[in-house]
């Protein structure tokens, strides 16, 4: 809040206004002439700038309220000497800025600095983006081989229907060994070679299985070969592995034996069903 007291003041456009303590008023007069030079050596000098208030002449009118309108017209306010501003005087519409030219409209201030914008978070979506992308390809360069594996083994090994069927005739035969399964062991062989093994019906095939099952470990048959011999012959080539449990005396081992064997498989074709009609061991 300003604290320049009332008085008339100079309002930069060559006139002296009055000035009531807060705010410019509407009451303008013009400049005193200047006062000769024996005059204006006796006069006592203006007040300096920013004073309690500028200095008044002996012959200014004297008011008991330092607020209420000047008398412009009065014959004393004519001879008034001219006041000294304020340091700062307060500004009105339309009045010059301190320190610039009469008549320059005033200078706008600096800007406002500008307020930083939010940071974007589209970058946290590209990269969980590009975290699934690169997942997906890490996964595909794993899972393509492998399935391209699985299709090729299957073409070579089961080229046709008759081949598929004479394989999984073998498969049968091996989980009915496993399991001891009869009817698996019965659909999976013909009756020729039941007999020439001599396990030709279930009572003996159970006994065989159970040995079977207690004398070996971790069985697993993969098939490596599918030829077709003719019409109703295929023959597939097996490599078998287990861990054996007793020697070949039948006397237990203190540590498993692992065991890999080559068999050779003939399939014929009877009525619907490829069946084992012969088997030996090739390596």
């Amino acid at each position: 809040m300003s604290t320049t007291p009332p008085g008339w003041y100079d309002d930069g456009h060559g006139a002296l206004r009055w000035w009531d303590g807060a705010q410019w008023t509407e009451h303008v007069q013009p400049q005193a002439a200047p006062e000769p030079a024996a005059e204006a050596d006796a006069a006592p000098a203006a007040a300096t700038p920013g004073a309690s208030g500028p200095a008044e002449s002996a012959d200014a009118p004297v008011t008991s309220d330092a607020h209420a309108a000047p008398v412009i017209d009065g014959p004393a306010a004519s001879d008034a000497a001219t006041p000294a501003g304020p340091a700062y005087p307060p500004q009105y519409p339309g009045a010059p800025q301190p320190g610039a030219p009469v008549g320059m409209p005033p200078q706008p201030g600096p800007p406002a600095p500008d307020q930083s914008k939010p940071k974007s978070k589209l970058w946290i979506l590209w990269t969980v983006l590009g975290g699934v992308v690169l997942l997906l390809i890490v996964l595909a360069l794993i899972l393509v081989p492998i399935i391209v594996g699985l299709f090729t083994t299957t073409a070579a090994t089961t080229g046709s229907p008759e081949e598929a069927a004479a394989v999984e005739a073998v498969e049968l035969y091996d989980e009915a060994w496993g399991d001891a399964d009869c009817d698996a062991y019965e659909r999976s062989t013909t009756e020729a070679y039941r007999e020439s093994i001599g396990v030709a019906d279930c009572e003996a095939f159970a006994a065989d299985a159970e040995s079977f099952g207690l004398s070996t470990d971790d069985y697993d048959l993969e098939v490596t070969e599918v030829t077709v011999l003719s019409d109703d012959r295929i023959e597939v080539v097996t490599l078998e592995t287990y861990d054996s449990l007793y020697d070949q005396n039948g006397e237990p081992l203190d540590q498993p034996e692992p065991v890999q064997d080559t068999l050779r498989y003939e399939l014929v074709l009877e009525g619907d069903r490829w069946a084992i009609d012969a088997l030996e061991y090739a390596g």
